[in-house]
């Protein structure tokens, strides 16, 4: 990690590495509503939910573990790294995602929209209260070597290590997509109905999608405690949902690139642009204005950017064309 911090542009200060992180993070959770928004069509308000539910068991895991460390050279050693505790608030997720998944499909359309803004409420004023719950973290969490052998004490090789997992999960998403679980989920999106007939399960299909989403959003909550290195409950409230969904509208609702193009677009102009102005088009006002525009978001301009320029290099002609050697069938030569 020390010759990546080394190779980093002079122009990167450890302030513009660690909002670069969050950044990343955040296009997990866009990430995480294209497979259960944009393909299961379950409309999600509340995703930040299951975020901070990841973050939570992280950070419990991070404090005190269950009495054993998967990777740590004492095997019985209290706490979790990053691997482990990432992996399990995964799993977690996933869990809490489809028993959410359950009574909320017996509801369509915004009262699901409704149910999932409810439990983000819940999960922010009840779940991530120390008050409430003993077993949530209260300290500054230090990070612990990766794999017991990488430093993470830097913004830099946290920056990376989120690189990575937001990659793996990503061409996890990229081959689920190509599968038949994702063909089945989509098709009962189009048309349950005719879907059911073909002998296949929507509730199968939905709850996979729930189960898939759950756990990419719980590990970017696990990953955005690591990198902030407390829980803390302003992170996590139902405002943030709203403005997660957006960003994942704003890039491009069914695109896995759209997730990360809207995070980028959205959190980079809050973080790094000075200008009020600019900022402007980060908050709800300049959305609006850029869907009135592009309603395909901007993942779907830069899609159809990409055919036009690719239809005129494939319909430009190479040369002229001469009359006498074009010979029509039939014609003597």
């Amino acid at each position: 990690m020390d010759q990546l911090h080394d190779r980093l542009p002079a122009l990167l200060g450890e302030r513009e590495i660690n909002l670069a992180a969050v950044i990343v993070i955040f296009s997990l959770v866009g990430l995480s509503l294209v497979v259960l928004t944009g393909w299961a069509g379950q409309v999600s308000l509340g995703q930040m939910a299951f975020v901070a539910i990841g973050a939570g068991v992280a950070g419990h895991l991070a404090q005190r573990g269950l009495g054993l460390s998967l990777f740590s050279r004492q095997p019985f050693a209290g706490s979790w790294d990053l691997t482990a505790a990432t992996l399990a608030a995964g799993c977690v997720g996933a869990f809490a995602a489809v028993m959410i998944g359950l009574p909320a499909l017996r509801v369509r359309g915004m009262q699901l929209a409704v149910v999932t803004l409810a439990l983000a409420l819940a999960v922010s004023s009840w779940l991530l209260n120390p008050a409430e719950l003993s077993w949530m973290p209260r300290e500054r969490q230090a990070r612990k070597p990766l794999l017991g052998e990488i430093a993470l004490t830097s913004e830099t090789s946290m920056y990376y290590v989120s690189i990575v997992v937001v990659a793996l999960c990503t061409l996890l998403v990229i081959g689920w997509r190509r599968g038949r679980s994702a063909r089945i989920l989509i098709a009962v999106r189009e048309n349950e109905k005719a879907a059911s007939s073909y002998g296949l399960s929507p509730t199968r299909a939905k709850l996979t999608g729930f189960a898939l989403s759950g756990f990419l959003a719980a590990v970017a909550g696990a990953l955005f405690f690591f990198h902030q290195q407390e829980l803390s409950q302003s992170l996590f409230k139902p405002e943030q949902s709203l403005s997660a969904f957006a960003t994942v509208v704003i890039g491009g609702l069914g695109s896995i690139p759209g997730a990360f193009i809207g995070a980028a677009y959205v959190r980079g102009l809050e973080y790094y642009v000075p200008s009020a102005a600019w900022r402007l088009f980060a908050t709800g006002a300049g959305m609006l204005v850029i869907l009135m525009v592009l309603p395909q978001g901007l993942g779907g301009a830069l899609v159809r950017v990409r055919d036009l320029v690719v239809t005129r290099v494939l319909v430009r002609p190479r040369g002229p064309v001469d009359p006498a050697a074009h010979v029509s069938p039939g014609e003597p030569r």
